[in-house]
């Protein structure tokens, strides 16, 4: 019941902020539960640091047009083959999203396409992710896979990989808009 009572308390918050409210893949936020819930949990269900947290992804999104991304806007990236998510699942069920650092090049990358298609990855990660239902929590852990796993090849990684600018990308994407979706 404190789940669905949290889940109103944001969605009320955001309602507040009326029609500039962003959508999430097209939809109003205030339609999903599970996307409200998971917010909650990731601020330990305070209401107003995940109605921040969650307007502050909102923006993100529709800045960056995540909901219109795909492979032929970074096409040379996607032909460098330096990431995709694996056919399995890990040993616990979760996705696994492989990335080969060898395959970067900080010469060569142009940063934008990268970070799109950084992006366009993660919400691939996402479509194969369950979300928990506010209404269905009941103190009994979840069966559901709700995070994926990263794995980062370093072989043969050099300062030629290096690349600063996109990991402050990935690694405040993870944190601000895909909080708690990677398992540690």
């Amino acid at each position: 019941e404190i789940a669905l009572k949290r889940c109103d308390e944001l969605r009320q918050q955001l309602l507040r902020v009326g029609s500039t409210l962003p959508r999430w893949n097209g939809r109003s936020p205030t339609e999903d539960n599970k996307l409200l819930w998971w917010f909650l949990r990731d601020r330990r269900l305070d209401v107003n640091e995940a109605a921040a947290k969650l307007l502050d992804c909102l923006r993100w999104r529709s800045a960056f047009r995540v909901d219109y991304l795909g492979p032929e806007l970074f096409s040379r990236e996607m032909r460098s083959r330096k990431a995709y998510l694996h056919q399995h699942r890990d040993i616990v069920g979760r996705p696994a999203l492989v990335v080969i650092a060898q395959r970067h090049n900080l010469m060569e990358r142009r940063l934008e396409q990268s970070c799109q298609m950084c992006a366009w990855f993660l919400e691939q990660t996402l479509d194969r992710l369950a979300t928990e239902d506010p209404r269905e929590v009941n103190g009994v852990e979840n069966p559901d896979v709700e995070q994926a796993i990263g794995i980062i090849d370093l072989q043969n990684f050099s300062a030629l990989q290096a690349d600063l600018e996109f990991a402050t990308f990935l690694v405040q994407a993870l944190h601000n808009y895909y909080p708690g979706r990677f398992a540690r």
